[in-house]
């Protein structure tokens, strides 16, 4: 399956999404085919998978519609879109969204964006218009800073899935024992979470 993901952050950069897209992809690389989008300057690489950038030294006005028109190009090449919430990434997918025939899964996984939902009408309106658009979406309603406020809206009702966050990596400290048992767990988490969206995106 030909997997797109779009996101706001990918490493270098540490917050948000960052991290865990570095991870989905590396774990589904050896079954699907991957391509990621991403606001970033010098991505880093992942043997097998395809990453396509938009520089975020651009004016933001030219950043977000350089990185619309790049969506929708890849998007039409796609099996299924895996949109990582933020605003940067909602107004693309709701503008690219009606223009082609790939389904669009918005995972709701970064609680900034989220709260700055919570406290602007203007994130509100484009957060419930990705939602509107998407196909999924998909919550973590276990670990989640969204009020009910956005997750009763009537319409999300068919669309609502919930699935488990995946685990931090844990630390590996300095003259503490290796912390095995966390890693175990850590695995288990992701085994469980990547068996939940190859449900979903098949």
């Amino acid at each position: 399956m030909r997997i797109l993901i779009a996101t706001p952050l990918f490493p270098p950069d540490i917050a948000g999404h960052a991290t865990y897209v570095k991870e989905l992809a590396s774990r589904f690389k050896g079954t699907h085919e991957i391509t990621i989008l991403a606001y970033n300057h010098i991505p880093e690489h992942i043997e097998g998978v395809k990453i396509l950038v938009t520089e975020k030294q651009l004016p933001l006005p030219v950043r977000v519609l350089k990185y619309t028109f790049m969506l929708l190009q890849a998007s039409r090449r796609a099996d299924v879109v895996y949109v990582q919430n933020g605003a940067s990434t909602e107004l693309p997918m709701v503008l690219v969204s009606p223009l082609c025939s790939t389904p669009f899964i918005l995972r709701l996984g970064d609680d900034v964006p989220l709260c700055y939902a919570e406290q602007s009408l203007w994130h509100r309106l484009l957060l419930q218009s990705a939602l509107r658009a998407a196909q999924v979406a998909v919550f973590h309603l276990d670990t989640s800073v969204c009020s009910k406020k956005i997750f009763d809206a009537p319409f999300l009702a068919e669309k609502k899935v919930d699935v488990p966050r995946p685990l931090p990596s844990p630390e590996i400290l300095p003259f503490e024992p290796y912390p095995l048992a966390a890693f175990e767990e850590h695995e288990i988490s992701w085994l469980q979470h990547l068996h939940k969206l190859n449900t979903l995106f098949s």
